[in-house]
Parts: structure tokens; C-alpha cells; sequence
């Protein structure tokens, strides 16, 4: 007994993997010969079925598959599942989806069509089932033939332009259908041509007639559509009427594909999106065309945020009647499209956007033109955001759990469109963004350590260093550096001074700076910015005549502050600390008269002479003995500086750049002026006197 019931289920077993295989291969057998047959180059959509008059029907071997029942049954059912699919991507489908829709089309069109209380699919199957008996009725092939050829002749002069209108994605999505099975691929032919096509390979006696008549179901499927649209019933023309009276018409086209996609979530939730823009038509019937796809996107985008956080269709809809009131009450059209996002944001923490090719964020695009982000809306979602104000913006792109963070300015214009990183976005998708105002509080958080090196190891400067520590207490900014000099003992400082100017916009590396003002001992300023983007490693600039360029390196050995920068590797020295005797300690100073004066004879009143003077630290010898022309200048200036203080009871000296021509050295209120000369040859006692008198004697 347990035999014969295992032998049972084995044969149950195979009958059903056979039934599997027969179904697999008959799917792949279909779309293989739809393939075979496709047109190898794309061609645009026209509207004129006037080709179909060219079909026959006068191959009888074939024309009796009209006759036969199981042949229409396979047909009919293959017209069914296309004209689902098609209603599904259609307005047909909104009207079928609820009352609400039905009713909206029962109220708003004159002299309804027949079908829109029976239902499309419904229609079309009692249709094509008095087409069915009408053929088999007919009794031989040839007439059977004459029934297809009346029929295909009606259609022939219909026109498409009633399926291009009533499509939510227009005549392509339907092609791309009927050509692959699916609306993601490509077609490749017209789609009156790919009508004609369908009868053509359903008459076609090399295919078996189980995809004949597979064929011939999408033929009718289309067909059915065409009729209903075109012809029967005159639907496209109330579906105008309709619409205009609706104040959508001219709005329809870039509105009907995002109705589609919120229908997918409910269609009373794309019921009420439909009401918004019937409301926002009405009431701004000047502007609303240009609005209606930009809000139509905006809230099909609330709709599908809120939806993947879960919400449920009562929930969605209850939103949608938020914007619905936003759009009853404001003086905006845009507003509603605001009050949809600002409802995104509040669930998503973050509003999608568009990322463009230059990698620009968008709310919505339509040809080349593109919406931007308001300000507006950022007033909105933003805390503190002013429309007018230049403010730094912190935006965080969310993927998934991973949030990436970039700076940028907004302006102060109509809209923001900050440049995001080509690490972080790319063109084409579609990606939440966040936005915030980044205080400088917060710029000098976000700054994160960074390492400078010396270029070219250039002499009397640090080799390396590291920077950290960032802090704003009130206004003043700071920054601990600790370098790696060896010529110096500091090994670490405190650099900074008085924030100036924030925010900034970095033009050519893009991100934020901040500008800030140190001041050095005898009350010269200097200006310095850093830079940040957030998610590289922070710039340090200095200034080199109208432009910042990039730091190097900035070293300190207690007394100067060296700056290396730009492209030439220039060097700025700032004088933190006035020279002194820890620097250059000096001897005693006493009268002179001797030989070394007679260049200038007669133009002095008094001179001295300093017999011994000590270079104390490690830094000024080395500069001595390794230096060139420019640093034994440095050193003669400092030393001079020195001496004015120390020995001539100078007040407010101010040292002057070696570089620079003119006096080396002056008193603030200009009553004295120094000409410093620093000669380091070695030379025999004879030869000596004489390189001092010429250095006298040189014009100063």
C-alpha cells in the first residue's frame, strides 16, 4: 500500500516539475521570439494607426485559428493581463482604484462613457467576446479573415494620441511594454508600428500557434485601448473637458506620472494630492502651470518619505490634507510644495533632493530647467535661517546610516545651490540631505588636526609640525602648534588672534573660512584665514597682494613668527617679540672718534662704539656662519634694533623688512631713522678700515 502510494506521489511530483519546465520554456520561447523580431534602431512615437490598413488576412492556414476556441481563450487571457497592466499605468486604473475617482469622473465629465461604471477591463473582455463569436460565427477561415480585416480597418483610421494622453508616462512606457514586458527596457519601434507588428506575428504561420495567439491578445489588448480612447465613447475628448474644468488641462502632462506614483501608495492619498492641485489651480491660474509639476513632485516625494517611515495610507492622507490647507489658505503657489517638504523633513530629518551633473542639488527638474532649494524653504526647516543674510551652511548627505558632512555659503539670494562632494554624491540620484547653520563656534568645533611640512626643507624654520587644539573664547581664536625645530627650544605655541571675518566662501577649494588678525609687537597687523569643507584637512592662509594663498609651514622660535607660502614658497617674518639682549647681548658703548668717521665728517654730532657684541642662542649663530646676504641683513636690522633700545633709550621703534629699500629702522613719530649695516667679511687690519668707510659712504 505504501508502495503504490509513494509511486502516486512521485508521478504527482513529475507532472508538476513538467507543468513548471513547459511554463519556463514557453515564457522564455515568447520573449525570445519578441526579441528576434524587434527593430534594431529606436524610433520616435507617432500617433497614426493608418498602417494597419495594410494587414490582409489572406493566409487561410492561419485565418482558421479565428475558428478555433482554444485559440481565442489563450488570446483573451493574454488581453486581459496587457489591458491590467495598461489600466495600471493609465488613468483608467485611478478611476478604477476607488469611489472617490469614480465619482470625480462621474461628476466633472459630461455624458460619461459606458464603460466608467462597468469598469475597463470588464468592457473590453464582453468586447472582444462578440469579436470572438463574431470570427468563429463566420464559419470558414476566408470569412473569418473578412471579420479581422473590418476590424483592423476601423482601427486604422483611429488616432494614438488619445492612449498618448491618458498614460501617465505616455505612448514610450506602453511600447517599452509591449516590446520587453517590462517598462525599464528599451523598445525599438513606433508604437502604431509595434500594433501592426503583434497582428503581423500573430498571423504568422512559423510561430506555434500558442504564441500566435499571445501575439494577438496584446494586439487586442492595445487595440481595445485605442478604441475606447480614439473612438468609442469619445472619452478623450470628455477627459478634456473634464480637466479644464478642473483648471488641469494645460498642467495635466507634467502632473499625471506623479499621480501615478502616489497612487501606489493609495488611491485616496493620490486623490487628495489631485484635490491640492485642483485648489492650487483655481487659485493661482496664472502661475499654476509653471508650479503644478514642481508641487506635484514635492508632495509625491512627502508621500513616499512618509510611507517608508512606516506611516499608514490614513496616516499619508491626513498629511496630504495639511498641504491640501496650505494650499486653500496661503498666498503662494509654491507654498504648498513647502509645506510638503517641511513635512518630509520633519520625519526624515532631511529633504531629497536631485543631484545634478555638476553635482548641485535640485528639488525637481523639467528639460533643462531646474528648481533649486528656496530659501524660503530653508526658513522653513533651518533654525535661525534668514533669506537674505549670508550664512554658512553645514549639509549632511544621509546614505543609509552613514551621514557625510560638507560647509558652503548661502549668499543671500532666492535659492541655495551649494557644490556637494564628488566623494559623497552622484549625478542623477536621488538622496536625503539635512541642512544647518554652522556657527563659528561650530566651524572652530569641526576643525580637525592637521600636519604642515617644511617645502624644500627651507632654512631656519621647523621641519614639521602638527596642529590641534582649536578655541574661540569670545573673539579670539586659537591654536596650539607643536613643531619639530631643531634650531629653536620651543617645541610648542599658541598662534591666533581676533576672528575678522566669518563666514567666508572658498571660491577655489571650496568650503568656509574664517579670517582672523594677529598683532605684532610694534602693532602691525597681519591677516590670516583657515579653511575648512568639513571632510578634508583644513587650510591655513596668508595673504599675498589680493589673494590668500595656502601656508606651508608657520614655525616660532620665540621671538619670530615664520610664515612659508604660495607658490614661490615666499617667507613672512612677524616679529611676536621685540629683539633683545637674550637675543644679541651687548658690551659696554663708549665715545668714538677714529678713522672709520671720515665719510662723514661733519655731518654727525655724536658717536659710539660698541666693542662686543654676543650672539646668545643657537638660531642667530648658525644664521651668522650658514646665513646669505638677506638673513646677515635680518640680523644686522636686529642687532640695530637692539642697540636703539638698549643704548640709545629709543621709544616705539619700529624694524622694518630687510627686503625692503629705504630705512631699516624708525621711531613712530618719525623724528629718528636708522640705516643698519652689517658686515661679516674677514679681512686683514688695513683692508678693515677701508669696508667700513665704504659702507659710510654708500648712499642710504
Amino acid at each position: 500500500m505504501k508502495d503504490d502510494e509513494s509511486l502516486v506521489e512521485a508521478a504527482v511530483k513529475m507532472l508538476v516539475l513538467f507543468f513548471i519546465m513547459y511554463l519556463l520554456a514557453s515564457t522564455w520561447y515568447f520573449t525570445f521570439l519578441q526579441y528576434r523580431n524587434r527593430s534594431s534602431a529606436n524610433t520616435p512615437d507617432d500617433m497614426s494607426l493608418a498602417g494597419l490598413a495594410r494587414l490582409s488576412f489572406n493566409d487561410n492556414s492561419t485565418n482558421s485559428q479565428l475558428l478555433h476556441a482554444g485559440f481565442w481563450s489563450t488570446a483573451l487571457a493574454e488581453s486581459g493581463r496587457t489591458i491590467a497592466y495598461m489600466a495600471h499605468d493609465s488613468i483608467f486604473g485611478l478611476i478604477q482604484s476607488s469611489k472617490q475617482w469614480n465619482d470625480l469622473f462621474s461628476e466633472n465629465m459630461d455624458n460619461p462613457p459606458p464603460w466608467l461604471s462597468q469598469g475597463l477591463p470588464l468592457y473590453l473582455a464582453n468586447f472582444f467576446a462578440k469579436l470572438d463569436a463574431e470570427a468563429i460565427g463566420a464559419g470558414n477561415a476566408a470569412a473569418a479573415g473578412r471579420v479581422m480585416k473590418n476590424f483592423t480597418s476601423f482601427v486604422a483610421g483611429l488616432s494614438a494620441t488619445g492612449v498618448d494622453f491618458a498614460s501617465y508616462n505616455g505612448l514610450s512606457a506602453l511600447r517599452q511594454y509591449l516590446s520587453t514586458g517590462s517598462v525599464t527596457e528599451s523598445a525599438a519601434t513606433t508604437f502604431p508600428g509595434q500594433i501592426y507588428k503583434l497582428y503581423s506575428l500573430a498571423f504568422n504561420s512559423s510561430y506555434p500557434e500558442e504564441v500566435r495567439a499571445q501575439f494577438f491578445g496584446r494586439a487586442l489588448a492595445i487595440t481595445g485601448i485605442v478604441i475606447v480612447t480614439a473612438g468609442h465613447g469619445g472619452f478623450t475628448d470628455k477627459f478634456e473637458a473634464m480637466l479644464s474644468r478642473l483648471n488641469l488641462l494645460e498642467a495635466w502632462p507634467k502632473i499625471k506620472a506623479y499621480l501615478k506614483n502616489i497612487g501606489t501608495t493609495s488611491p485616496s492619498v493620490a486623490y487628495g494630492a489631485a484635490m491640492v492641485l485642483e485648489k492650487l489651480a483655481s487659485r493661482f491660474p496664472e502661475t499654476f502651470k509653471e508650479a503644478s509639476g514642481f508641487t506635484a513632485d514635492r508632495i509625491d516625494t512627502m508621500v513616499q518619505v512618509l510611507k517608508d517611515k512606516g506611516l499608514t495610507a490614513d496616516e499619508i492622507k491626513g498629511k496630504v490634507a495639511e498641504v491640501a490647507k496650505v494650499a486653500e489658505e496661503s498666498n503662494d503657489v509654491g507654498s504648498s510644495a513647502e509645506a510638503a517638504d517641511k513635512i518630509s523633513y520633519d520625519y526624515e530629518g532631511a529633504v531629497r533632493v536631485k543631484i545634478g551633473k555638476t553635482l548641485i542639488p535640485y528639488l525637481h527638474s523639467e528639460g533643462t530647467a531646474v528648481d533649486s532649494i528656496p530659501a524660503s524653504l530653508l526658513e522653513k526647516i533651518v533654525p535661525g535661517f534668514q533669506t537674505g543674510s549670508m550664512t554658512a551652511m553645514k549639509i549632511t548627505v544621509h546614505r543609509g546610516a552613514e551621514l557625510f558632512e560638507s560647509y558652503n555659503i548661502y549668499q543671500g539670494g532666492k535659492t541655495f545651490g551649494p557644490t556637494l562632494p564628488e566623494e559623497q554624491v552622484k549625478p542623477g540620484e536621488v538622496i536625503p540631505i539635512s541642512i544647518e547653520i554652522l556657527p563659528v563656534e561650530g566651524f572652530v568645533r569641526g576643525l580637525r588636526s592637521f600636519e604642515l611640512t617644511n617645502p624644500a626643507m627651507m632654512k631656519w624654520s621647523a621641519d614639521r609640525e602638527t596642529i590641534d587644539q582649536f578655541d574661540l573664547l569670545g573673539n579670539a581664536f586659537t591654536m596650539k602648534i607643536a613643531q619639530d625645530y631643531s634650531l629653536a627650544d620651543v617645541k610648542e605655541f599658541v598662534f591666533g588672534g581676533n576672528v575678522e571675518r566669518y563666514p567666508g566662501l572658498s571660491t577655489n577649494q571650496g568650503g568656509v573660512y574664517m579670517q582672523f588678525s594677529m598683532t605684532d609687537f610694534m602693532g602691525n597687523t597681519e591677516e590670516f584665514r583657515i579653511r575648512h569643507d568639513a571632510f578634508d584637512t583644513p587650510t591655513l592662509q596668508f595673504p599675498m597682494g589680493d589673494k590668500f594663498k595656502s601656508v606651508f609651514l608657520v614655525s616660532y622660535d620665540g621671538y619670530r613668527l615664520s610664515v612659508i607660502y604660495g607658490p614661490e614658497k615666499s617667507v613672512a617674518t612677524i616679529y611676536i617679540h621685540p629683539p633683545s639682549e637674550a637675543m644679541y647681548r651687548l658690551g659696554e658703548a663708549h665715545a668714538y672718534s677714529g678713522p672709520y668717521l671720515v665719510p662723514v665728517s661733519g655731518r654727525y654730532s655724536a658717536a659710539y662704539a660698541i666693542d662686543d657684541i654676543e650672539f646668545v642662542r643657537n638660531l642667530e649663530k648658525t644664521m651668522l656662519k650658514n646665513g646669505n646676504t638677506y638673513d646677515t641683513g635680518r640680523l644686522g636690522a636686529e642687532i640695530a634694533y637692539v642697540v636703539g633700545t638698549s643704548k640709545l633709550g629709543l621709544e616705539d621703534l619700529i624694524l622694518v623688512e630687510p627686503s625692503k629699500g629705504g630705512r631699516d629702522l624708525y621711531t613712530r613719530d618719525g623724528t629718528v631713522a636708522i640705516q643698519a649695516r652689517f658686515l661679516i667679511q674677514r679681512l686683514p687690519a688695513d683692508q678693515f678700515r677701508t669696508a667700513i668707510q665704504n659702507a659710510f659712504s654708500r648712499p642710504h
